[in-house]
């Protein structure tokens, strides 16, 4: 497993909204239940900052994506994503993750984690043996909190400038999202799909 800087895939929010992802311990519901949401595959091109500190929008993409089929072990609701800008010099990835969705109180979130710190297929089946656990010690990597809405084809990915990492058991972290999620995930982006799946 690498280690590597927390920055490089933040792009979603960091650079397009201004805010930071909420960022925990273990995943906000056991990857082995989670169901998986077909509408997120596809190409989504950033389209406005929501409630962001930032005036403009970079000429920026993400790219969703079923895992890999070199990922044979990856199970069938994991998905990946790829963010890419746009620079004076052509476009340029600006990192991957692997995610999973999870609902809690009619909201439905994204539980990511960067690719390059997994590592192998088999790393990543064991990070989310590790995962399934709840107890939030199991892992030393960082899963990532979005809060997602999706109509037809625009999506809308809600963080925030949260600073502090959010701990398990999973139990508490599911009441601490459920009691104050609608003012943790209030600044983010809207997207709009440009190609489908």
């Amino acid at each position: 497993m690498k280690t590597v800087k927390p920055q490089i895939w933040r792009l979603l929010l960091v650079i397009l909204a201004g805010c930071t992802p909420v960022t925990t311990t273990l995943p906000l519901s056991d990857p082995r239940s989670s169901q998986p949401d077909e509408r997120l595959l596809g190409r989504w091109v950033v389209v406005e900052s929501i409630n962001g500190i930032r005036d403009e929008i970079p000429d920026a993409y993400v790219q969703v994506t079923r895992c890999s089929p070199q990922l044979p072990n990856a199970p069938a609701y994991m998905y990946e994503a790829r963010t890419v800008e746009y620079t004076p010099d052509g476009p340029a990835a600006s990192g991957e993750f692997y995610f999973f969705p999870s609902s809690l109180n009619d909201h439905t979130f994204v539980n990511a984690i960067e690719k390059e710190a997994v590592g192998t297929d088999d790393e990543l089946g064991l990070q989310l043996e590790k995962a399934s656990k709840g107890d939030g010690d199991s892992s030393p990597l960082r899963w990532t909190l979005f809060r997602y809405e999706l109509k037809g084809d625009e999506l809308v990915i809600l963080g925030d400038s949260y600073t502090e990492t959010l701990h398990g058991p999973r139990e508490s972290l599911r009441e601490f999202i459920g009691a104050y999620g609608d003012r943790i995930f209030t600044r983010g982006v809207r997207l709009k799909r440009t190609q489908e799946r």
